[in-house]
């Protein structure tokens, strides 16, 4: 297969990863897994980036489905919808992910982003792998619908 625009097929083999090969989320492996989908997603596109991020009314739809997501342990570490995409990709780019496990298998992940210098996290989430999944999808399904109105593709809608 031919293809038309990086960004578009990676993030549909992606979806087709974790949609169509059935990730089960019943091994750690299938945690992998989505947990490498979910940094090719957020990584393979601008759609995130803060420079962007104010100038694209298109991030409202995604926003609206980020906070169900997540557990928050501390009301202090809440931030605003752009600081925790931001805090996930940090907590990615710098190794600050932790699993939480029971039984022997990942359950949810902990997230956390530390400013340099800092004693202390700025950000933290923690979230189950079942919800992980439907956020991975979510978003990797916006960010498409977004990559595709870019194009003149489709009508993005708000």
């Amino acid at each position: 297969m031919e293809s038309f625009n990086f960004k578009i097929d990676f993030i549909e083999r992606t979806l087709s990863l974790i949609k169509d090969q059935n990730i089960t989320l019943k091994t750690n492996y299938d945690v992998t897994l989505l947990i490498n989908c979910m940094i090719g997603i957020i990584y393979v596109d601008d759609f995130f980036e803060q420079k962007t991020y104010k100038e694209k009314s298109a991030k409202q739809k995604y926003l609206r489905y980020l906070n169900e997501y997540f557990i928050c342990p501390e009301k202090s570490l809440i931030g605003n919808r752009y600081q925790q995409i931001k805090g996930i990709r940090n907590a990615v780019a710098h190794h600050r992910i932790e699993s939480i496990n029971e039984d022997g298998l990942i359950k949810s992940l902990k997230f956390t982003d530390i400013k340099k210098n800092a004693t202390s996290p700025h950000f933290m989430r923690i979230i189950t792998v079942e919800n992980l999944k439907k956020f991975v999808i979510k978003t990797g399904e916006l960010v498409l619908e977004f990559e595709k109105n870019k194009l003149g593709l489709l009508r993005f809608n708000k």
